[in-house]
């Protein structure tokens, strides 16, 4: 078993599954911003385009954290 990784779209589509309003973009920037905790963005010099490493047990972990009651 191996570490999962998920995409921003695909953490998106797990976030409008539990009835949060969001885009990848929307999940993107908060992971840049430190808001979600959940992913990390690897700069690439040169390059405008963003890259993002999220693994599944901590996005996993967050929403169980979130959803307890």
């Amino acid at each position: 078993m191996g570490l999962e990784t998920l995409t921003v779209r695909q953490v998106a589509d797990r976030m409008r599954e539990k009835g949060m309003r969001i885009s990848p973009t929307t999940v993107a920037d908060g992971i840049e911003q430190g808001i979600y905790p959940f992913g990390s963005l690897v700069k690439r010099e040169g390059n405008h385009n963003r890259k993002f490493i999220i693994y599944e047990v901590d996005f996993d972990r967050w929403v169980a954290e979130k959803t307890r009651k």
